[in-house]
C-alpha cells in the first residue's frame, strides 16, 4: 500500500475535529482526526502500518491509499480517454458570435442586427 499522489490535506488552526482531505483523482472528501492523519503520515514517511482497520479500509475505499501496483498517472489517462470517447451523454457547446439574433436582456450588443 502506498499514499496517493492526489491527496490535499488543508490543515487549519482553527477547525479542532481535524482537517480536511481531498483527493483530486476520486472526488473523495473526508474530515481525519488529527491523530488518525498522524497515522496516516507515519504510514507515508516511516512505513508503519496504521492501527485502525477501519480508517485504513475507508482511506483505501477514498483512493486516499491504493495498492502499490496502482499507476494513478495510467489510471488518470484512462478516466480521460474514456469520457473523451463515451457515446453515452452528449455534451455542447453554443459559441454565439457578434451577430446573435436572441436579443437577450442582458447582452452587451443592443440592436446590434
Amino acid at each position: 500500500m502506498k499514499v496517493s499522489k492526489y491527496n490535499i490535506f488543508l490543515e487549519d488552526e482553527a477547525n479542532e475535529e481535524g482537517i480536511l482531505s481531498y483527493n483530486s483523482l476520486t472526488g473523495a472528501m473526508a474530515l481525519i482526526e488529527y491523530e488518525k492523519y498522524n497515522h496516516l503520515k507515519d504510514f507515508e514517511l516511516k512505513g508503519i502500518e496504521i492501527p485502525d482497520k477501519k480508517f485504513s479500509d475507508d482511506l483505501f475505499e477514498g483512493g486516499f491509499i491504493i495498492n502499490d501496483d496502482v499507476d494513478e498517472l495510467k489510471l488518470l489517462k484512462l478516466n480521460l480517454l474514456q469520457s473523451r470517447y463515451r457515446t453515452g451523454n452528449l455534451g455542447l457547446t453554443i459559441a454565439t458570435t457578434l451577430a446573435c439574433n436572441f436579443r437577450c436582456v442582458y447582452c452587451y450588443e443592443k440592436k446590434r442586427c
